[in-house]
């Protein structure tokens, strides 16, 4: 199977279990670095050099480097430490939603997959001596999207029918309503009442549930769902774009990190991006793999 490169101006690998494809569009640039065992290429020379590879076992470093970095995030400032915990959330519960099933339905993340990805994303900031860290960590500061479509991780919306008695305590900002099925989801999942807004019809409002810790608020939306009184809830999310973070692979000890920068209108998400690949193993090592994309801003 051949999977396009998305690349410009730049090496660019995709890693598949059973398959490598390697592409150099850069002419000027052919740096080109494999170690692998019984490959079998086919090669293609035209405007880009492409590569296909079918092979049993396969090593792959790119021209960024190949490093030994840590998980140890005690030379972490805190405030990163805790954007980072924010943003092994966010991840958590995409991945979550992509595994489906019952795991996409827990409403409290799993602390073993908050901690894969925090680490991972130490591994990255710690890997100093690799070049394009500067340019994800120091430079950009990126961080995965907040808000964007229904990832969302403490912010509820509840739409309520203003005819349901228990209504009226939202209205006038309490935070418990007297329903029992509501107070309960609002006690164990500990939220709070961020405000509560009118609709037009004067029929009807919204209340704005805030939940301190990191929750699968899209799965909480549904334990919402079928209370009488209640329209509908669902996470506080938007369309758009912005910079981002986002795990393209999993593969036994090892994951890929997508960090990218995205601008030009991102309200309607985002005219351009640019995007760096890490290969982060769970034993400490980063493999630098490349970028691709529009041009950095």
């Amino acid at each position: 199977m051949r999977v396009p490169l998305p690349f410009q101006d730049t090496l660019f690998y995709t890693l598949l279990p059973d398959k490598l494809q390697v592409g150099i569009i850069d002419s000027m640039n052919p740096a080109l670095y494999i170690r692998s065992k019984n490959i079998v290429c086919s090669i293609l020379v035209g405007l880009a050099l492409i590569a296909s590879c079918a092979e049993t076992q396969w090593k792959l470093t790119g021209p960024g480097g190949d490093i030994m970095s840590s998980d140890n995030d005690s030379n972490v400032p805190l405030l990163l430490r805790e954007y980072y915990t924010e943003d092994a959330a966010l991840l958590s519960v995409r991945h979550m939603h992509q595994i489906g099933g019952s795991l996409s339905n827990e409403v409290i993340i799993p602390s073993d997959i908050i901690l894969m990805f925090y680490k991972s994303l130490i591994r990255v900031y710690n890997a100093i001596d690799l070049a394009a860290r500067d340019s994800v960590i120091s430079m950009y500061d990126i961080h995965a999207a907040r808000r964007i479509q229904d990832v969302v991780i403490h912010e509820l919306i509840v739409s309520v029918s203003l005819s349901r008695q228990w209504t009226h305590a939202w209205q006038e900002g309490n935070r418990l309503t007297g329903n029992t099925q509501i107070d309960n989801l609002i006690l164990e999942y500990d939220l709070e009442l961020d405000r509560f807004t009118l609709t037009h019809s004067g029929t009807s409002g919204w209340a704005l549930l805030i939940a301190d810790q990191p929750l699968n608020i899209s799965a909480l939306a549904s334990h919402f769902e079928g209370i009488d009184g209640v329209n509908y809830a669902e996470a506080n999310a938007w369309g758009g774009g912005s910079d981002d973070i986002i795990v393209t692979d999993i593969h036994g000890p090892w994951l890929l990190l997508d960090y990218s920068v995205g601008y030009g209108d991102c309200m309607a998400g985002c005219i351009y991006r640019r995007n760096w690949r890490f290969q982060v193993f769970f034993n400490n090592r980063v493999v630098y793999v490349g970028s691709w994309g529009d041009q950095a801003p």
